[in-house]
């Protein structure tokens, strides 16, 4: 922090540097003796022997003050700043009660933005630097000052032992105590006869209700001519109109740079993950720790869960609580994928609403299915693209089945690997077959 000339204009409060003094920083110490020793531009400081500190009010002599990028050393205090000629100057309050003026600083919590009327109607407005929250009345302020600026915060540890969690509302304690440690739950049971899901939250019982029942729903439409889609959020409606009919949906074209490519997407995150996952751009890589283990993933999530599945590295295994049963696994939902079908335990059984069906399982999407195949219900027909071909099928894996079988079209031929031999075939099952059945290769 020495050896810089310093501009005229912030020369102001370094005049009173008369004599020896320490300057203290978190890198090294060294001497300065005279008024003229550098500061960086747009730093402000004086002598912690004068009563009132430039840029520190009411604050004890050899007191050390960090929050954010306001830092009062033992001998300084300095404020980094983003401007060199005009010094605009706001108050800030640390969590140690002491006034700090937060010069030319642009660093903020978060950004506020109000028009006129706004204004008015929020007199009261955020005193930290940087930050343009306004209320209406003090009770918000003290909250927004509480939960972004962690000022007048009341910790509720949680009382459990070894847990470390603690949060601002007691509200907050109650749902972790509840959803984490199973305490004070009031459990809200499905009243579906035969259905045995119960929750925690009323609103997850009403989602559950909805969701599974079709119970409380209110259906969205597609407001497009000729749609049957409808979904029970609006979200997904409007999800469903981007996506399918181009509608609301905001193209972004010009964010990919890489020459030739027209990848295009409706969400800019969307296109984040193409340049990293196409083009490796903005890719931060995380190798596997092990010793000759070559694996690298763009997420430390997935390193996690490869040193699970391969190395056993953090696994925590759970195993099958019936007796009897050796099964386990790394995730708790596949043991509760387990008991459901090799135990019937926790099963929900969906069962056909076709009357005189009694088809059931244990997956609603087979129910979706088996509505479409058995009774079409459902069905989206794909038909055949060929000219006077009156084909069609249910699923689009089907068409293109039928488009190689009876039209040759996207067919990959297999041919027999014996010398002097023309047979071919679509599939490679006939092959195996025509090796045994001509050739007496592979037969048992």
């Amino acid at each position: 922090m020495s050896g810089v000339p310093v501009p005229g204009e912030h020369r102001l409060n370094i005049n009173n540097f008369t004599h020896s003094i320490t300057i203290i920083d978190e890198f090294k110490v060294e001497e300065a003796s005279s008024a003229n020793l550098g500061i960086l531009p747009g730093f402000q400081g004086q002598h912690k022997g004068t009563t009132t500190v430039n840029g520190i009010k009411d604050a004890e002599n050899g007191e050390v003050v960090e929050d954010g990028n306001v830092v009062q050393h033992d001998l300084l205090v300095c404020q980094p700043c983003d401007e060199d000629v005009e010094v605009v100057a706001e108050r800030k309050t640390n969590s140690s009660g002491v006034e700090v003026m937060g010069l030319n600083g642009q660093v903020a919590a978060r950004m506020y933005e109000y028009d006129e009327e706004e204004i008015d109607e929020r007199p009261y407005r955020c005193k930290q630097r940087g930050c343009k929250y306004r209320a209406r009345d003090r009770f918000n302020l003290k909250i927004h000052l509480a939960n972004i600026h962690d000022i007048g915060v009341t910790w509720h540890p949680c009382p459990q032992e070894g847990c470390e969690y603690k949060a601002k509302m007691r509200c907050d304690l109650k749902r972790h105590l509840a959803n984490i440690h199973g305490i004070g739950v009031t459990w809200h049971p499905c009243p579906q006869e035969g259905c045995e899901y119960k929750a925690k939250q009323r609103g997850d019982l009403k989602q559950h209700l909805a969701n599974i029942h079709g119970i409380g729903v209110t259906w969205h439409p597609c407001p497009q001519e000729g749609c049957e889609y409808k979904a029970k959020q609006r979200g997904d409606l409007k999800q469903h109109l981007a996506h399918t009919h181009d509608i609301g949906a905001t193209w972004h074209t010009l964010t990919c740079p890489q020459e030739g490519c027209e990848y295009k997407a409706k969400e800019r995150g969307t296109i984040k993950r193409h340049l990293a996952n196409i083009h490796g751009i903005g890719v931060t890589w995380h190798p596997c720790p092990q010793e000759g283990c070559e694996y690298k993933a763009k997420e430390r999530g997935t390193i996690k869960r490869h040193l699970a599945n391969v190395h056993d590295i953090g696994v925590t295994w759970h195993t099958c609580p019936q007796e009897g049963c050796e099964y386990k696994a790394k995730q708790r939902g596949n043991i509760k994928l387990h008991l459901s079908n090799i135990h019937d335990i926790g099963v929900m059984w969906h069962p056909c609403p076709q009357e005189g069906c009694e088809y059931k399982t244990k997956e609603r999407d087979k129910i979706k299915r088996h509505l479409a195949t058995i009774h079409d219900i459902g069905v989206t027909w794909h038909t055949c693209p060929q000219e006077g071909c009156e084909y069609k099928a249910k699923e689009r894996g089907g068409i293109k089945q039928h488009l190689a079988n009876v039209h040759d079209i996207g067919v990959t031929w297999h041919s027999c690997p014996q010398e002097g031999c023309q047979y071919k075939a679509k599939k490679r099952s006939k092959i195996k077959l025509h090796l045994a059945n001509i050739h007496g290769i592979g037969v048992t």
